[in-house]
């Protein structure tokens, strides 16, 4: 099966296919960490191929936050208590409409993608991240299907956008109170 297009050069004068989202956002991170950090490690799906800019990952809802976090290993289905007492959830909300890129729904068309561009190589995607953060409408980040849970909605938001979102919320993930419903809802133990 062949990778999914690379950015057309056509995409810089093409309008992007933006909505305005103020969240909530949901982040898990390490409790000894800010929770806006915007890594630079080129390790991550839509992270800058060279790092020049910082991108920070989050979910619409604690479950997207988890699946992405801690349940992205495959055949894994048991969580250490130690990982939940390690972490913290972070509630993020815009101080104004945040301006993602949407590659849910009919998004990834318009621009001329597929699916494979979310789920696939990130290599690839992170060069489609370099256009997008690029473009002369400059997106605040890229809103996509979760990889381990389509029906989720994640986040990819560049660092331009750090002065425009707030943490409203933070709760440790151990006695965040949704924690075992989102553990019954993937069928998670814990060990």
């Amino acid at each position: 099966m062949p990778l999914s297009p690379h950015p057309p050069p056509a995409l810089a004068r093409k309008k992007l296919p933006i909505i305005r989202f103020n969240g909530p956002l949901f982040r898990i991170h390490r409790t000894e960490d800010n929770p806006l950090h915007f890594g630079r490690r080129m390790l991550h799906r839509f992270d800058s191929p060279d790092g020049k800019y910082g991108v920070l990952y989050a979910g619409e809802d604690l479950f997207c936050a988890f699946i992405e976090t801690l349940g992205h290993e495959p055949g894994r289905d048991l969580v250490e208590m130690r990982d939940l007492e390690i972490c913290s959830v972070a509630t993020l909300e815009g101080k104004r409409g945040l301006r993602l890129v949407d590659f849910c729904g009919s998004g990834l068309a318009k621009v001329g993608a597929d699916a494979r561009l979310c789920v696939g190589d990130y290599h690839l995607a992170q060069q489609w991240s370099q256009a997008l953060h690029d473009h002369t409408e400059r997106p605040d980040g890229i809103r996509y299907p979760s990889r381990r849970d389509p029906s989720r909605i994640s986040v990819a938001l560049f660092h331009r956008c750090r002065s425009a979102i707030r943490v409203t919320n933070s709760i440790e993930l151990a006695w965040h109170p949704d924690l075992s419903t989102v553990l019954d809802h993937y069928e998670f133990g814990l060990a």
